[in-house]
This record gives C-alpha cells, structure tokens and sequence, in this order.
C-alpha cells in the first residue's frame, strides 16, 4: 500500500518563506464613463493618463478578461501588453505583468516589468515583479538591483524579502538561490528577517553544519525576535541531521515559553511529517490561529478521521471566509462520505483561477457520482491544461475515476495510452501498477515499479508497492521483506509502509511482531484495509472478539470497502 509523500528538504525554503505572491490579480473595475483615469487605482501610481475609454479600448479589455477566465491566459496576456503600450497606464501594465509572471510568459514580462517601473519608478512591486522575471530569466545581477530597490521602497521589508525569498527559491537550483541571496543581504546587513532566512537558504544549498551554524550565530547577533531566532535554530538541527537536538531543544524552549506560536507550528509541523499524527495535532491544539486549523483539518484528512477534519476546515473558514483553499478540503471530504449536495455547494464556490484544475477534477468526481462516468471523463478530457504536469494530473484524474466506478480495464488502458506518450513518467507507472496490482497482474506490477525503482532507487512508495504485492500475492516473502524493511527506513512512520510490514511479518508467521506494526499503523491512519489486516491476524491468534470490533468499527466508517469486506466474509460468513 502507499501513501502520500511528505515534505522533503528540496521544498524547505518555499515552506519556510512564504507564497511568492504573483497569483492571479483581481480584474481592474471599469466604469461607466469614457476615461481610463477612473480604472480602479493601484497605490503609489503617479500620474495616471487621460485615456479616452474608446469602444475599441474596452472590447479589448472585455476580450482580455473573459479570456483569462477561461483558462486562455496567452490570448489575454498579448491584449493586455498591447493595450499598456498604447495606452502607458501603469496600472494595465501592472495587470499585465502579474498575469505574464504567472503564466510563465517570461517574454511578455520582461516588456511589461519595464513599462511598469518607467510609468511607476517609486512602487515598490514594480521593482519586485521586475527582478522576478530577472531571476526566471538568468540576470542574478540585475535582479540583485530591483530588489534592493523594491526593499528601499517598501513600509513592509519583512513580508517583501519573504516574498523576494520565495520568489529565489523557487525558480534558482538551491546553490544558485544562496549566493542570490547572499548577495542581497550584503547590501541590507541589518535585516534581521533576512539573515535568518539566509541561514535556511543555505541549509537548502546543503552548506556544511560549520557554515550554517556561522550564519546562524551572525543572525543571532543582530536579531531581536527570540521566537523566530528559536525556529531558525529549530529548522538547522532538523535540516542537518540533528534531530534528538532539535526535538530537545523544541521541548525546552516551548517549556519556557509556551506562548512561542512560531516556534510550536514549526514543531507541530515536523511532527506532522514525521508521522506522529497524535502529539502533532497536541501541538497544533494549542496554538489559536486559523493557520493551526487548516493544519489540523489537513491532520485529520490524512488520518482518515473524516469528520474532524470536515469540523476544523468550517471552523478556519469562519476565520477566514475568503480564502478558497479549505474548499478544496470541503469538497472532497462531501465527495467521500457521499454528500454530494453539500460537495456541490462547495465545488460552485470555488472561483479562483488558482483553484481551476482542482474546480474541474471535484467537478468531474461529483459528475462521475450523480451522472455518469462518461460525462465526468469528458469534462476532463475537454480541459486545456496548461504543461505537462497538469496533463500527467489530469489523466490520473481519469484514472482514478474509472478505479472508483470499479472500471480497472478503462483504468489500466487510460495509464496504458499515457505511457505510450510518456514511457518513463514515474507517477503514471507507479499509478498503472496499483490498477494492475488490483488486476492481479503480477507481471506488470513488477516491471512498472522496478522502471520507478531504476529512476528513483530509494523511491519509498515504489518500494512499498512492490513488497506489499509481493507479500501479499505471492510466496517470495524474504524478496517482500526487504523492499519494506527498505522503504520503511526512508518512512519509518508512514502509516501504509507500517502496515505493508505488518502485513509481510504475518505471511512469515511472526505474529507478535505483526500485531505491533498493525497496530501502529492503525494508530496513525484510520483505514480500512488496515483494520481488515488488523483484524485478520487478532483472529488467526485467537482473539475473535477483538477482530469483530475493529472490523464492525471499521464497517460502519467504510461500508464499502473491497478488502475489508472480503476478509470479514472469509471468516465470519
């Protein structure tokens, strides 16, 4: 069995900084009268033309944003800079920066970037988009310049180097990123927000524990903030292969401090990744913020405890009702337990052009469920997705709808037609495995995840994959053993990796030991199979009674579960 992969090292520095900020931008108000001067205004525009509001002008604009709504930025983004131009509106030539950044139309923005620091040289997000596209672009140097020069402007220079810091982190290799970087802090030696977030640049750069530790004690001696000095310390030991130290030192700062926010969502966090379901969601518990309730609600999603999330994601959007993100969770939680008119409410709320993929794959499950499969299939399949992973996403998406609808053949040919145009595309041969798999096509199961396992040697969800089928469908038990004991080392509290261990300590005879890892996986995730697994091998030593509770436990959660209702007749009936 496999789960979902955790956070890895490789993301630290866009998890520690925070979002770039060059999502989608709302869409300026026209008025009604003849002049662009009356455009919504953005701050710190000076000087805003008297543009006569032609007809022709406004068909453009009308043209530009309907086209961006449906899901055809590129036709948008070529109106959008021709009307700047022409019209030398700082504000349009915002709106076309903005859109090109985020659409990844780097040529367009450099245009634009330049346009909007001529027309607004004292805005402070003009310099910053500016030296974004300058990093996606390969001018270190010169975006070095901008984004000093947003950072001289700025009244908010911590929230601006967290966005210049995500912005690094996520377009440059890590190495490149930190002397970015470094750079930018030379000419800001006192940032105190900045040389803390230098010091988790190098921990993504896999500088040496001397380094790091040098910038971490040149941080401490200009930062103030205790809280965000505890956390950066914490995030160095985590990161460099320190963790007794930072579970320590977590412990003992928070005993001293228990008001620290900061420092306990950090720790709630490495817990969470780390597998250890309960004392994270302690940790999130005691911190008040709507953060700490998404946390919790996506904790609880995980652990399949379904109606505790569903309670924790409507308690953050009572805190915060415009952010779309928790109707995703929503959603699909409805989605699930089958409550598709509540899913639906949800689903039609869901209109930020940021969410539009997830909008169309929960539409085209609650499709699948009210309709038909074929309409759900063709609500996808008309979708224009935007690159190559989102095609890889929407064809799982296909998939998973056909393994739901209990159509594994139409599974399998979907991932099958996809390999032909993607052959080593992991996520599809790992995906194409589990159908097969269920398919009971051992064959195939082994040479899709040996073609992940040649890409990805130490890939912890192929291991697992390939040792839980052979564990679970064939004698070559010692084989199995291995390749979990192996993913088991890379995801020691994985709750599926635990209970593919269990499961192969079964089919050798251990017992005891079968119990244990069972028992700690049922522990971390709530899951059917588990429970069925579970379940099974309390009977085979005798206890009955206690198998009849956790599989009537886990009916009346998952009624309809394959596994779990095999086993129960196999031994009841």
């Amino acid at each position: 069995m496999t789960g979902a992969k955790a956070k890895s090292v490789a993301t630290l520095v866009a998890l520690a900084f925070a979002a770039m900020g060059l999502g989608s931008c709302t869409a300026p108000m026209v008025s009604t009268d003849n002049s662009l001067a009356n455009l919504e205004s953005e701050p710190l525009v000076p000087d805003i033309p008297d543009v006569p509001l032609t007809s022709g002008l406004l068909s453009k604009l009308m043209v530009a944003e309907m086209s961006y709504f449906r899901n055809d930025p590129h036709t948008s983004i070529e109106i959008f800079e021709e009307v700047a131009f022409e019209t030398r509106d700082p504000r349009i030539a915002s709106r076309a920066s903005l859109m090109a950044i985020d659409s990844r139309r780097l040529d367009v923005a450099a245009n634009t970037t330049d346009l909007w620091v001529e027309l607004s040289p004292e805005n402070y997000e003009a310099w910053f988009s500016r030296g974004a596209v300058k990093v996606m672009t390969g001018y270190q140097e010169d975006a070095v310049t901008d984004f000093s020069k947003a950072l001289e402007l700025t009244n908010n220079e911590v929230l601006l180097t967290q966005r210049i810091a995500g912005t690094i982190s996520s377009s440059l290799p890590p190495e490149t990123g930190f002397d970015l970087f470094n750079d930018l802090m030379a000419r800001f030696p006192n940032s105190q927000s900045g040389h803390l977030m230098l010091v988790n640049f190098a921990i993504a750069a896999s500088k040496s524990n001397e380094e790091t530790d040098a910038l971490l004690d040149a941080a401490e001696n200009i930062v103030e903030d205790s809280d965000a000095l505890a956390n950066t310390k914490f995030t160095v030991y985590r990161y460099t292969d320190r963790d007794k130290e930072a579970e320590s030192f977590a412990k003992q700062y928070l005993r001293n401090n228990p008001d620290s926010v900061q420092l306990r969502q950090t720790y709630a966090e490495y817990l969470s990744d780390s597998g250890y379901y309960r004392e994270a969601v302690r940790q999130f518990e005691l911190i008040d913020n709507a953060n700490a309730l998404l946390e919790l609600g996506d904790l609880h999603s995980r652990a399949n405890y379904l109606n505790l999330a569903y309670e924790k994601y409507l308690d953050y959007r009572d805190r915060r009702p415009e952010d779309q993100i928790v109707l995703l969770g929503l959603a699909e939680i409805s989605l699930s337990q089958k409550r598709f008119e509540d899913a639906k409410e949800w689903i039609v709320q869901i209109r930020s052009p940021r969410y539009l993929f997830h909008r169309v794959t929960l539409s085209a499950q609650y499709i699948a469920n009210t309709e038909t499969v074929e309409q759900a299939i063709s609500l996808l399949t008309q979708f224009k997705a935007r690159n190559e992973q989102e095609r890889i996403r929407v064809i799982l998406s296909i998939s998973e709808i056909y393994q739901d609808a209990d159509r594994l053949n139409d599974a399998k040919m979907t991932l099958d037609n996809a390999l032909g145009t993607f052959p080593d595309h992991s996520s599809l041969l790992l995906a194409r495995s589990y159908v097969a798999a269920e398919l009971n096509l051992l064959e195939l199961v082994e040479s899709d995840t040996k073609a992940v396992l040649v890409q990805h040697p130490d890939h912890p969800h192929a291991l697992n994959a390939l040792g839980y089928v052979l564990a679970d469908q064939t004698d070559r038990l010692d084989e199995a053993l291995d390749l979990i004991e192996k993913a088991l080392s890379f995801r020691p509290n994985d709750p599926y990796i635990l209970d593919s261990m269990g499961w192969v300590q079964f089919r050798l005879g251990n017992l005891d030991s079968a119990i244990e890892f069972l028992e700690i996986a049922m522990d971390k995730r709530d899951d059917p199979v588990i429970a069925a697994h579970l379940g099974e091998v309390y009977w085979v030593v005798g206890e009955e009674q206690k198998a009849k509770t956790i599989w009537d436990r886990a009916l009346k959660k998952s009624p309809e579960d394959k596994i779990l209702i095999e086993t129960v007749e196999r031994f009841i009936n």
